[in-house]
């Protein structure tokens, strides 16, 4: 593991900078070791970066929320359950979301597709909240994605950014927010973006850490998370940190 080093990026707020941490940088190694360092690079971040005190790190670290895992269902194709406990679950039906709160006893659906679009994947993140995309089944492009934080019982759509960006990875980390990486398809070469989707402004673009590929993103909260990034010939990955929102 490398010292940590900060990369502070302009964004289009000059007077506020975020930052990232190079956290880990090597060469072609399986995501699951990624992620076992990362808690451990939290504490290497914030113990070796100057302008964190020892009270500063403590708090920082006390104030971290539990990460929580994210079910996708119909990644692949339509069907799927996801229990998010003894009662509550979801189900990927034939082109729609279906809620239990009886132990899968019975079946609700909360939640179809119009006309000429199909839904996928959900992204399960507990049993009242779960996401989903639509996508025309003409164009083959996005055009929404959709939130529910109430078990289906009512949807928040917020319109996709560009037909020409499509979704590579989802990171969810309460009721109302959630961290997005796409790839925009239109070059001749995929450019990556990250947004934190959710509250009054629904799309916030942040600025990536680097020029090199998005892998994987994983996010604790609006402010603290981990972005993978992979070298274009694929021979090294790389972890970034970010403690305040990139």
């Amino acid at each position: 593991m490398s010292n940590s080093v900060e990369e502070t990026l302009s964004t289009t707020n000059p007077e506020k900078k975020r930052s990232w941490f190079l956290s880990l940088k090597k060469g072609p190694i399986a995501f699951g070791l990624l992620l076992l360092c990362t808690m451990v690079t939290t504490m290497v971040v914030l113990a070796s970066s100057p302008v964190h005190s020892s009270a500063a790190m403590n708090s920082a670290t006390r104030s971290l929320p539990t990460l929580k895992n994210i079910i996708s269902l119909g990644v692949a194709g339509p069907g799927g359950i996801a229990m998010t406990s003894a009662q509550v679950g979801w189900a990927f039906g034939a082109n729609n979301v279906l809620h239990s709160s009886d132990g899968g006893r019975s079946w609700q659906v909360v939640a179809q597709a119009p006309a000429n679009q199909v839904i996928r994947p959900l992204f399960v993140f507990d049993g009242q909240t779960a996401w989903y995309t639509l996508t025309e089944t003409q164009t083959f492009t996005t055009t929404a994605i959709v939130r529910t934080s109430n078990g289906g019982q009512s949807w928040t759509r917020f319109d996709w950014i560009s037909p020409t960006q499509f979704l590579n990875s989802i990171s969810l980390f309460d009721q109302q927010f959630a961290w997005i990486n796409t790839v925009d398809t239109s070059g001749a070469q995929p450019v990556f973006h990250l947004y934190l989707l959710g509250g009054s402004t629904p799309w916030q673009e942040v600025t990536l850490p680097g020029q090199d590929q998005v892998s994987t993103i994983q996010f604790l909260s609006q402010t603290v998370g981990w972005v993978v990034t992979t070298s274009a010939d694929g021979s090294t990955q790389v972890l970034h940190m970010t403690s305040d929102g990139g």
